[in-house]
């Protein structure tokens, strides 16, 4: 299958909707106008993904939250993690996954809440060995407050 993401490349500031995902996303959004807490951020980067697809282990999650931060339409992530995420969705930078767990030389790589959710797997093995084996998929690519299904 061929990944959809590899050409994936919005303008500066455009929606961050895939062209092929726009019309649905959109659709979606005006559907639950006055429930806001489940609209989908045009703003911030898709995350349909993280980590090595060919892991021994998949964990389907239902789609990447968002914090009170993200959630203001001017934020913007750091650029070396955009840039890390985009490389990552081409499947370009399969070691992303270990600087979100471990990345003590640059934290603002980092996320907590994986690192929470994985803590006790990296204190039993290693960062390196849990990055290289999980691969997380989100039932879809784009940022909410909360889950509602599409």
């Amino acid at each position: 299958m061929e990944n959809p993401w590899a050409t994936f490349e919005p303008e500066e500031n455009a929606p961050r909707f895939h062209d092929l995902d726009k019309a649905h996303a959109e659709a979606f959004n005006k559907g639950v106008k006055a429930r806001p807490e489940y609209r989908l951020a045009e703003h911030l980067e898709p995350f349909p993904y993280l980590g090595n697809p060919l892991a021994n282990i998949f964990v389907l999650l239902a789609n990447p939250g968002m914090s009170d931060k993200e959630d203001r339409p001017g934020f913007r992530m750091p650029p070396m993690k955009a840039d890390q995420n985009r490389r990552h969705l081409r499947h370009e930078d399969l070691d992303s996954f270990l600087s979100r767990i471990h990345s003590p030389d640059n934290p603002e790589m980092e996320s907590e809440w994986l690192k929470a959710r994985v803590r006790k797997v990296v204190d039993e093995t290693s960062p390196a060995q849990v990055s290289q084996r999980i691969f997380l998929v989100n039932f879809h690519a784009y940022h909410s407050k909360s889950w509602h299904a599409i």
